[in-house]
């Protein structure tokens, strides 16, 4: 049986006005031919904020020096197949109180390839000082491509937080290589509180067609 371990340790850090930000995270891989690969993970943080900012609706993160670690698991089925479903799960301090983040995901590659579809899930549950929140996000992604030159694409997005429902639709075709004509249209609804997902009102509409062309000498 071909197994595969590996293990890397990025470094990330950030400093501006408003955050110094220290990140160092450990990924351990495994995985197995044609198999799930696994991700485990370590993430030690380190934060100084200078102001606070309030990460959901009533709940305020203050400004100050934060160190936490999050620890979590990531699994996703074979490139190889058809139909791919992963999930990635992710737990530990934050804040100076606990986050539970959970992604799953589902898609699938048909018609030899022309056709791809994508549902994605994540949900963050917190229990901080300064309060509870649950957010939820659904995103789904569709493609076809009637020919390498001719590609259409949709992304459509929902959260419970702003209960916005937003779309993106897009036709894009390739006169020739650096010229590329696009069509494009979106839309958004609003879901009016304790109204159903399913009685969301319109709130935005707009169509656009947009040229890029390369000019050679």
């Amino acid at each position: 049986m071909n197994r595969k371990t590996n293990f890397f340790a990025p470094f990330l850090y950030i400093s501006s006005a408003f955050v110094e930000f220290l990140q160092l995270p450990w990924y351990y891989l495994y995985s197995m031919k044609k198999h799930f690969p696994i991700i485990f993970f370590i993430e030690p943080h380190y934060e100084r904020l200078v102001e606070s900012f309030e990460i959901a609706p009533g709940v305020i993160i203050p400004e100050g020096k934060y160190r936490f670690s999050r620890y979590g698991i990531e699994l996703e089925s074979s490139d190889f197949r058809p139909w791919r479903i992963g999930t990635e799960i992710g737990f530990g301090e934050f804040y100076g109180g606990e986050l539970t983040t959970v992604m799953t995901f589902l898609s699938w590659t048909g018609w030899n390839g022309h056709l791809q579809l994508e549902l994605e899930n994540v949900n963050d549950i917190g229990d901080l000082p300064g309060g509870s929140f649950v957010k939820r996000l659904w995103q789904m992604q569709a493609s076809y491509a009637f020919s390498p030159d001719l590609i259409f694409s949709s992304y459509t997005q929902y959260d419970n937080e702003s209960g916005e429902i937003g779309m993106n639709n897009r036709l894009r075709w390739m006169i020739r290589p650096g010229c590329d004509l696009y069509l494009v249209w979106n839309h958004g609804w609003v879901q009016l509180p304790g109204e159903s997902i399913l009685k969301s009102r319109s709130k935005s509409d707009q169509i656009a067609i947009k040229l890029r062309w390369t000019f050679r000498r």
